[in-house]
């Protein structure tokens, strides 16, 4: 073989050494950047994860403030509603009261009221009695 040969074949190995060399950097750059992106992609889903249990955990946490306010609410209302019903049946019974004192005393005017038309009916009776007699007498 040549020297001219030898040469170019030295070349053309040292070549197919660099592109090997070459080759395997690209093989470990690839590893690296695949390795980077699973810990984007791991760092981006464990963010979704806490973001997910964040919400769950506030929504729990919305709901129990709800149910604590609806309780409250409810009890406050039942104890207005129980405190206007005695008052009801508090003013009930008054009125109730009042309306038999007036009933009451409406049957003592209407018996005093009677006993005095009768008062009258016999006093005019005796008032005109003798005025009768006389109009009898004298027709």
């Amino acid at each position: 073989m040549k020297k001219k040969d030898t040469t170019k074949l030295t070349a053309l190995k040292s070549q197919m050494k660099d592109m090997s060399n070459d080759y395997q950097d690209m093989i470990k750059a690839r590893a690296q950047s695949k390795k980077q992106l699973e810990d984007k992609f791991q760092d981006v889903y464990n963010r979704i994860e806490e973001n997910r249990q964040f919400t769950v955990a506030e929504g729990n946490h919305v709901m129990e403030t709800l149910k604590q306010f609806q309780d409250k609410f409810e009890n406050k209302l039942l104890a207005a509603e129980d405190s206007i019903r005695k008052d009801l049946d508090t003013e009930k019974k008054e009125m109730a009261s009042q309306v038999t004192g007036i009933n009451t005393k409406l049957n003592s005017l209407d018996k005093a009221l009677a006993s005095e038309k009768e008062e009258r009916i016999r006093t005019e009776e005796e008032n005109l009695a003798p005025i009768r007699k006389d109009i009898d007498s004298n027709c």
